[in-house]
């Protein structure tokens, strides 16, 4: 039995044509495209279309698959907004209510917990038998009241440039190896 090919898809071929297309106008899958670009390309697609091109061929030389163009006339050559962004959608049933961030930011910002972390607000609390939200709660809700920041009594982490040395003659600039190596990889010790 033959073996498959060499190729990067095991076709024989140096790699596979991709499998969908690349892309509405260039661009990754799923965005989102503007009325006055749709309006553009149904324009050249239907001029293309005129002067005896396939609709297919029109489409994948924009880079559109032909299924969004067809969903793009489905109603005529009237263009209508991308549904994704004129839905209204509900508000999760779980999302915290108003008093509940306001307990949260009463807890953080209490005498006790002002200088810790939530990692280790809600442990403690947890230890106590309490439950006020989760962590990723906590870091959320301090986040959107603009007081996630370095918290703790130990100083915050400087964004320093580190040092270089630049020797401009012998014996100015000294340095040692602090490479690991084996034991076996060692010279022996010289005594005496």
């Amino acid at each position: 039995m033959a073996a498959k090919g060499e190729g990067a898809g095991g076709s024989g071929r140096v790699a596979d044509p991709e499998k969908k297309s690349p892309g509405d106008l260039g661009r990754k899958r799923g965005r989102l495209i503007s009325v006055p670009d749709r309006r553009l390309c149904i324009s050249l697609i239907r001029e293309a279309e005129r002067s005896g091109c396939r609709l297919a061929q029109a489409c994948d030389e924009l880079g559109l698959s032909l299924r969004t163009f067809q969903r793009w006339v489905q109603e005529g050559d009237e263009v209508v907004a991308d549904a994704r962004t004129t839905t209204e959608r509900p508000a999760p049933a779980n999302k915290l209510s108003e008093p509940e961030r306001q307990l949260i930011l009463e807890v953080a910002n209490s005498v006790e917990f002002a200088s810790l972390p939530p990692s280790q607000i809600v442990p403690t609390l947890a230890d106590r038998g309490q439950y006020v939200a989760s962590e990723s709660s906590f870091y959320r809700v301090l986040r959107s009241a603009s007081q996630q920041h370095h918290r703790g009594r130990a100083r915050k982490p400087s964004a320093r440039v580190v040092t270089s040395h630049c020797a401009t003659g012998p014996n100015q600039v000294w340095s040692w190896d602090i490479t690991w190596s084996t034991p076996s990889q060692r010279s022996p010790p010289v005594w005496g």
